[in-house]
């Protein structure tokens, strides 16, 4: 190699097509997920329609970031942002496992979401006082898993190790 960094290559077109392909197919099971949930809450249409418009646009907008400049990272803190969402919105799943999993991500999301926010349009973030942020907020969004295994937000929760009393 003679010294220069390679430059980043776009996403061949298959990878483009896989992604969405799965995020399609993802969104609708949590569609799916989301009106047969038994978790009560908002009327399940408005919050299975709320998730799809949030997940795909920024899965798509994202590959489209993604494959134009490949060199940033913000495509993928897109998709991130997206997929992210899309795991969250398990929450409403019937299985424990699924529903755990998907409280687990719950407050990632909002974490995801700032960091697209902040490291916009570049992906990188450009303060020690942004990165400071940022970490914070992911810090904070793994205290839901800690709350899940202390038994916290539901009994039948997948995660738990101890039993809180009544």
């Amino acid at each position: 190699m003679d010294g220069e960094s390679e430059a980043v290559k776009a996403p061949r077109l298959i990878v483009v097509v896989a992604v969405s392909a799965i995020a399609i197919a993802a969104t609708a099971g949590t569609i799916l997920l989301e009106l047969a949930s038994d978790h009560g809450g908002p009327d399940p249409g408005v919050q299975a329609s709320l998730h799809a418009w949030l997940i795909l646009p920024y899965v798509f907008c994202g590959l489209f970031a993604w494959y134009r400049k490949p060199e940033s990272r913000f495509g993928l803190l897109m998709i991130a942002a997206g997929f992210v969402t899309l795991l969250s919105s398990v929450s409403a799943a019937n299985s424990n496992l699924l529903f755990t999993i998907g409280t687990a991500f719950d407050l990632v999301a909002f974490a995801v979401f700032m960091h697209v926010f902040l490291a916009f349009p570049t992906g990188a973030l450009r303060s020690h006082g942004e990165r400071v942020l940022v970490g914070a907020t992911y810090a904070v969004a793994s205290l839901n898993v800690v709350g899940l295994m202390l038994s916290g937000f539901d009994p039948g929760n997948a995660f738990s190790v101890i039993e809180a009393p009544e």
